[in-house]
């Protein structure tokens, strides 16, 4: 802000004179509390609605303009009759050639292909023809289009199909033959504008409905559509039958050929290959190759088993075999070893080891070890001759496997052209039997007919209209009209780049807001009341217990706790632009400090357009130019004292041709501080801040400054240039 830059000791206050649309319960925070802003990209529920209020009369003028012209023009159209018939459609054909489906199976998306193509069946120029003809509906005003509905949209078509048709009649002239295929083309659309096909869901019914301004051809048309779409079903299946059977005549000639030839083929083969019985000597093979591997996998598990007995007998440990240590006869040698050792040691406790008996103990001793010894090398001979006769075995089996093998593989190769061969013999077998018994079936089935609709409910002569339908009309007038209006609403909302809440300020600014102050409004609330410009100077006056009045009381707190040290005791009150309230806010404020029994002095420093003196009734001159300029030695000559308690009024005097100089801060300075001697509180009402330097001027030489928004009047280009 320009007075900002200039007198750095300013205190910026701010307050937004509040139109009457908007909440005057809207609770404010108190100044100099941190601001905190939603999201952008969230919704405010509360915004939206003051929306809504601020465009009620627009909202429900349009909804109240469309549902008018809605209930006129249901009004004036034709009752139209639907009657509907329902039929059965099974997709269960009876199938003629029995391997057109090889997988067997009808799938979902088979399903709903074959009920789409019914739909459209039913819904088909040619069936819809069978039918104008079958009733000779081109004598019906309806289908040849003499009739049509009543109808503002409705007259508008014609209209413009008179004025298209007027261009066409001039380009050349149609045949005979011409104009009556376009004549039965364009009823044919009539017709199948008025024809609705629906599916039931979750069954396979179909409801077929017409719509007449006849109740009677109604019925008719949808109950000889019907007909004509079985009668069509008909001719179709048996036309499929005629020609399935001339198909199969032709198929059977070629498939036998086929079968005959494929059958030779196989012979041959087998013959040159000499593998007449192949698959028993393939069988036999692998049956023999399988039990070869079994004896050699036994083996290998023996081998595996001797090979580490063989390894610890080369290895010196061949005595800890579990063969050596549980050999019996061992076992019954060292028996006796030791008992023959446990003699002779108690021998040679009494005799010497030259003593007979001793010598005939110790060679018994030696002669068991001898045997025990004798065994032991006899049982890993045995082991070692065992592991031997398994390695030979096992080289044996695997030469006996790989010979097996290959012979194998050469049956293997033989049989695959084999196999080939006999395949096509098979396929070509079974499609023969397949079309063979189709034949047959067909055969028995010659002249009988099957359908697969069948009609559940004919169609009945309606008894009242199926539309117009006023209350539903009236009902969808009456939500998009509500909707259609909101969305009005919201556009003239975009359109409007005025500042219109204190949330608004705060988001442009980024400053809190001190007050609103609502419009003054008649007791009663009901509507706003235009108030003569004196009588709102004293409206917090007259008008104590009015929101106004505790608007500006309200005001007043914010100031006593903008800042540590109170209320400013010299308040500049500014606004954007003209008009926007500040003479108002500032006789006001004045008038609720006067109340609180401060001496208060309000100055008209709008030396463009003075209002102050009008409102109080008092004399222009002297005023603030003369207390400027010193005409008047008297400074209080120039104050002027009101009907309120201590309030007291300077004018602005004469109007000088060049306010902003005469504002001067170092002219203005010394009166202010003359008069603040003098009063507790100094209230300054200057000009506009847009395209006017005065308020800037005077921002230097006061304590606070006030501006002042006008909601709904004071834009946010305005605005921002002027706290800029």
């Amino acid at each position: 802000m320009s007075s900002d830059e200039q007198n750095p000791g300013v205190r910026q206050l701010r307050r937004i004179d509040r139109a009457g649309e908007v909440d005057p319960h809207r609770q404010l925070a108190a100044p100099g509390t941190p601001v905190y802003y939603e999201d952008e990209d969230e919704i405010n529920l509360a915004d939206l609605w003051l929306v809504v209020r601020k465009f009620k009369w627009t909202i429900l003028g349009f909804t109240g303009l469309v549902l008018g012209a809605t209930i006129i023009g249901t009004a004036l159209m034709r009752p139209v009759y639907q009657s509907t018939a329902t039929i059965q459609i099974d997709s269960d054909m009876p199938r003629i050639l029995e391997y057109q489906n090889l997988d067997g199976n009808v799938n979902a998306a088979n399903q709903r292909n074959f009920y789409a193509t019914q739909y459209e069946i039913l819904r088909s120029r040619s069936l819809a023809e069978a039918v104008i003809e079958e009733l000779n509906l081109m004598q019906n005003p309806e289908i040849n289009g003499e009739m049509g509905q009543r109808g503002i949209m409705t007259g508008i078509g014609q209209l413009i199909g008179m004025i298209t048709g007027l261009f066409r009649s001039g380009d050349t002239a149609a045949t005979g033959a011409t104009a009556e295929s376009a004549r039965l083309a364009r009823a044919v659309d009539r017709f199948l504008n008025k024809l609705t096909v629906t599916p039931v869901r979750d069954s396979k019914l179909v409801q077929v409905g017409f719509e007449s301004f006849d109740p009677e051809l109604s019925s008719r048309v949808a109950n000889t559509l019907v007909a004509e779409y079985m009668q069509a079903n008909l001719e179709r299946y048996y036309n499929a039958g005629n020609e399935a059977r001339s198909f199969l005549r032709t198929q059977l000639t070629d498939m036998q050929a086929n079968l005959e030839r494929a059958d030779q083929s196989l012979q041959d083969f087998a013959r040159r290959q000499g593998i007449a019985d192949l698959e028993a000597r393939m069988l036999l093979a692998n049956d023999k190759l399988a039990s070869l591997e079994e004896t050699l996998t036994g083996i290998q598990r023996e081998k595996v088993l001797l090979e580490i007995k063989n390894n610890r007998i080369r290895a010196g440990q061949g005595n800890n075999l579990p063969e050596i240590v549980n050999s019996n006869l061992i076992n019954q040698l060292q028996q006796q070893l030791i008992q023959y050792r446990a003699d002779y040691s108690e021998l040679l406790g009494q005799f010497k080891p030259q003593y007979p008996r001793a010598m005939e103990l110790q060679g018994r001793i030696d002669q068991l070890e001898q045997q025990i010894q004798a065994e032991r090398r006899y049982l890993q001979d045995s082991l070692i001759s065992q592991y031997q006769s398994l390695v030979e075995q096992e080289e044996a089996l695997r030469s006996a496997i790989e010979q097996q093998e290959e012979q194998l593989l050469t049956l293997n190769q033989r049989s695959v052209q084999y196999n080939i061969l006999k395949r096509e013999v098979e396929t070509s077998r079974e499609l023969y039997n397949g079309l063979l018994q189709r034949m047959k079936e067909i055969g028995v089935a010659a002249g009988v007919r099957e359908n697969n609709v069948a009609v559940i409910d004919e169609a009945e002569t309606p008894l009242a209209p199926f539309k117009p339908r006023m209350r539903f009309n009236a009902l969808m007038a009456l939500i998009l009209g509500g909707l259609g209006g909101t969305g009005l609403a919201f556009f003239l909302q975009f359109l409007d780049n005025t500042v219109r809440r204190p949330e608004d300020i705060e988001a442009l600014v980024d400053m809190p807001s001190l007050g609103l102050v609502p419009h003054a409004r008649q007791d009663n609330g009901k509507r706003e009341l235009e108030v003569d410009p004196k009588e709102l100077a004293f409206y917090s006056v007259n008008h104590r217990q009015s929101e106004v009045s505790e608007a500006y009381r309200s005001l007043r707190t914010s100031l006593t706790f903008s800042s540590p040290d109170g209320m400013p005791r010299t308040l500049l009150v500014t606004s954007t632009g003209p008009g926007e309230g500040k003479t108002t806010t500032a006789s006001n404020l004045a008038c609720v400090l006067a109340q609180n029994g401060k001496r208060t002095l309000l100055i008209d420093a709008d030396l463009r357009k003075a209002q102050v003196h009008k409102h109080y009734g008092i004399a222009q001159v002297p005023g603030l130019t003369q207390c400027i300029t010193r005409r008047k030695q008297v400074v209080a000559e120039c104050i002027h004292e009101t009907a309120v308690e201590n309030l007291s009024v300077m004018t602005s005097g004469t109007i000088p041709p060049n306010p902003a100089e005469l504002l001067a801060p170092e002219r203005v300075s010394v009166l202010l501080e003359e008069l603040g001697r003098e009063f507790d509180h100094i209230i300054i009402d200057s000009a506009p801040v847009l395209g006017l330097a005065d308020a800037l001027v005077l921002s230097r030489s006061v304590e606070a400054l006030m501006l002042i928004v006008y909601s709904g009047k004071t834009t946010k280009e305005a605005l921002k240039y002027t706290v800029r």
